[in-house]
């Protein structure tokens, strides 16, 4: 039988870290199942802290560029916790300092691009708004 991911009903966000396909649960247990030449491998679960259960997480992103998750929260606060893949441990979640981002209520999506480390949200209206991120001082 063929590996599926993100079918059951706590699961609450998912996102892709490198070629992982990553689950995170609305209790905050986070899975994961590498994908190989477009072939799901074995779910397996990662150790480590919890991220994603609050009631107020609106929305979850990974940053490839640094293994890290962020969750941004209905008031705009951003908090990160980095992933270490070889160990398949979620490290302590970490609040980010800064600017707040996607608490309007138009907010529809929030995606980050990696390539300029940038969080973007985009309203129900189509326009877009950025934030750079630093991971290293956990600043937005």
């Amino acid at each position: 039988m063929a590996s599926r991911i993100g079918f059951n009903p706590q699961d609450r966000f998912m996102v892709a870290q490198n070629d992982i396909l990553v689950v995170i649960t609305n209790r905050g247990d986070v899975f994961g199942a590498a994908v190989v030449n477009q072939v799901l491998q074995p779910v397996f679960q990662f150790d480590g802290a919890k991220i994603g259960f609050n009631t107020q997480d609106r929305f979850m992103v990974s940053l490839s560029f640094s293994d890290t998750l962020l969750v941004i929260t209905d008031d705009g606060s951003v908090f990160g916790a980095a992933v270490d893949l070889p160990s398949q441990t979620i490290l302590p979640v970490v609040q980010f300092t800064g600017a707040r981002i996607g608490f309007n209520a138009q907010d529809r999506f929030m995606v980050a691009m990696d390539a300029t480390h940038t969080l973007l949200v985009i309203t129900s209206a189509g326009n877009v708004f950025g934030a750079d991120v630093d991971v290293v001082a956990h600043t937005i």
